[in-house]
């Protein structure tokens, strides 16, 4: 099985290179191979899903114990995504990006790079549908639409789950359960979505980010000018501070949340 799951990554590794010549999809005219995510990146999902909701049924953030933050990404693939990864990839910072199933069309090989790129990719819902307005059919509809959308692209199916709006129900929590997903909150909203300027956006991140913090930031749904230029001050702030950035699931198993997080909060945005 180890072996099939290796030739299959090699055949997307290749694959996906070919493709990756500047096409009027927002790919990328580059792909930068860094060591493959493939067994390491599921095998961080696993043992953290198996971590963290043994005690909780969503995440906004670690316990503080150490020093590492998550940085995240909303509403991609889009023509910024390759934009984002570019930054990334030249600062080498781990980030995590919850993508929408139906921009995949358009955008699947932005998605891709990521994925190569040793990005771990989060479901974000089919057309960002906020979950708690779904019954039960709607929401896992919303949930195994994106997934087909990921695995298509030749991209391992995620076990880590976003809500739009951060809204969701009992129906919601239900359904992690049995698909065993993370749904994953966040603890600092960079509020790029609002447009308010560069200098705030990076103000929002880096006034009052602390070790195991996840930040959302968006990389599509709109335009994404601000947050692309506010990402590198963000990147520097973080790392003056002494922080780490490291993907989610990573900083799940390092940092663990707090037994008790309270009641989630109503966050409206993501």
């Amino acid at each position: 099985m180890l072996g099939v799951a290796v030739v299959a990554f090699l055949a997307f590794v290749m694959g996906a290179s070919a493709g990756a010549g500047g096409t009027a999809d927002g790919s990328v005219g580059y792909i930068k191979h860094l060591p493959l995510p493939g067994p390491s990146v599921a095998a961080q999902q696993n043992k953290a899903f198996e971590t963290v909701t043994s005690y909780t049924d969503y995440i906004t953030n670690g316990a503080s114990q150490g020093k590492e933050v998550a940085l995240t990404f909303d509403d991609g693939p889009s023509v910024w995504t390759p934009k984002f990864l570019e930054v990334l990839n030249r600062t080498k910072t781990p980030a995590t990006f919850f993508t929408v199933g139906n921009t995949y069309a358009e955008f699947g090989t932005a998605a891709q790079a990521a994925a190569l790129n040793g990005y771990v990719i989060g479901n974000h819902t089919w057309n960002h549908t906020s979950m708690a307005t779904l019954d039960l059919a709607g929401q896992t509809a919303q949930i195994d639409d994106a997934n087909a959308a990921i695995e298509k692209a030749g991209i391992p199916k995620p076990n880590l789950f976003r809500p739009p709006y951060g809204a969701y129900n009992a129906t919601t929590v239900q359904l992690m359960k049995q698909k065993k997903n993370i749904m994953v909150l966040w603890s600092i909203d960079s509020e790029d979505w609002t447009l308010p300027g560069t200098d705030a956006v990076v103000q929002n991140v880096l006034g009052n980010i602390k070790a195991g913090d996840i930040v959302l930031m968006h990389d599509g749904g709109g335009d994404r000018s601000q947050g692309l230029a506010a990402l590198p001050r963000i990147i520097k702030g973080i790392k003056d501070k002494g922080l780490k950035p490291v993907t989610v699931p990573k900083l799940l198993l390092d940092d663990p949340p707090p037994r008790d997080q309270g009641e989630a909060p109503n966050l409206g945005a993501g």
